[in-house]
């Protein structure tokens, strides 16, 4: 390390040098780290970082509930300070750990005048274990009652591959007004998912998922609910902060398989339960056209619209003797109103 004095008597710091097992607490904005190694070399105006660590721990106590542990990290990083501020590049970045792998690059300019930062980033993650998520949230940015919604719903599936693009002044993130972008777009393979404690697990979720900056949007392809099939469906939070989910889709199959789906749902149980539950099921077939609106801040006010449309049916009651044949129709449900439309059915051969 030199220091030699400049003309104005301001320092000239050079400095290069080997380090090992570095440790730097968090001081906002800059993160803090743990067991730091690799080499540095340059000088007040510039110079350049290798890094190369193993069990490396990263903590942003603001945005993170607890230090991110990795694996495995390396990376190139540059800088470069003139008098418009501070300008730090990253050609490459490798970390890796139990829950994924992820490279990226990117630049970060810090201006001399004291506005916000402004991050160009891209970044691929691979090999994500979906059901970990939580624990990478950022709940410094997010209400209470939404960051235990996603611990409670996001159960488990894999994502191959994650695209995201961070661009923008990082004070105005999450860009309510288009100031900037931030996006993350992967696939899950596998998912499940626990929207709501009334409703059952959703499994087997194969499905397109984009956060864009405030808010989040999803593609659902297919999935089961018990043993009905679900989707195609969309699935929205236009913003995270508000929390409002909706849900819409379809699900389709046996009726008695919907039935088992009816019973497991509070709403649906409490409506339909007493027509199904003591019925024998002979045959026929349901789709359920659903439109689930969720305030995840106040999930007693969620609202369910079903249109739930039987098929040939055959249901059986003790109490009559024969059973209801050629059983058609619609029922339609909004929250506590249930009402049908056309529907229809045979008893002993008479409509």
């Amino acid at each position: 390390v030199a220091l030699p004095a400049e003309p104005n008597g301001i320092p000239d710091g050079r400095v290069a040098a080997r380090f090992d097992g570095l440790s730097f607490k968090a001081r906002r904005p800059m993160p803090g780290l743990r067991n730091v190694s690799g080499r540095v070399s340059g000088d007040s105006r510039g110079g350049s970082l290798q890094l190369d660590s193993r069990e490396l721990g990263f903590a942003m106590p603001w945005l993170f509930r607890e230090p991110l542990a990795v694996a495995a990290a390396a990376a190139t990083v540059e800088w470069a300070r003139d008098d418009g501020g501070l300008r730090v590049s990253v050609p490459s970045l490798e970390l890796s750990n139990a829950d994924a792998s992820v490279s990226a690059h990117g630049e970060l300019q810090v201006p001399a005048d004291d506005s916000s930062p402004i991050l160009e980033m891209e970044a691929v993650a691979r090999d994500v274990t979906l059901s970990v998520a939580p624990g990478y949230l950022p709940v410094g940015k997010l209400p209470e009652k939404v960051v235990s919604w996603l611990d409670r719903a996001l159960r488990g599936g894999q994502v191959g591959e994650a695209q995201v693009v961070f661009r923008g002044a990082t004070r105005q993130f999450p860009f309510r007004n288009d100031e900037g972008l931030f996006r993350a777009e992967f696939d899950i393979s596998g998912g499940e998912l626990e929207f709501d404690p009334g409703w059952p697990e959703a499994t087997g979720l194969e499905a397109s998922v984009r956060f864009e900056n405030e808010g989040l949007w999803a593609d659902v392809r297919d999935g089961r609910l018990l043993q009905v099939e679900a989707g195609p469906a969309t699935v929205s939070i236009p913003d995270l902060r508000q929390g409002q989910l909706s849900i819409e889709g379809e699900a389709r199959g046996e009726l008695a398989e919907l039935r088992e789906f009816v019973l497991a749902s509070t709403l649906l149980a409490r409506l339909l339960g007493p027509g199904l539950e003591p019925a024998e099921i002979g045959s026929g077939r349901a789709t359920a056209d659903v439109t689930l609106s969720l305030p995840l801040r106040e999930l007693k006010n969620t609202r369910a619209q079903v249109e739930l449309e039987v098929t040939d049916a055959v249901l059986g009651y003790s109490f009559l003797g024969e059973p209801l044949r050629d059983i058609n129709g619609t029922i339609s449900i909004d929250n506590a109103r249930v009402w049908s439309s056309g529907l229809s059915a045979t008893l002993a051969g008479s409509p």
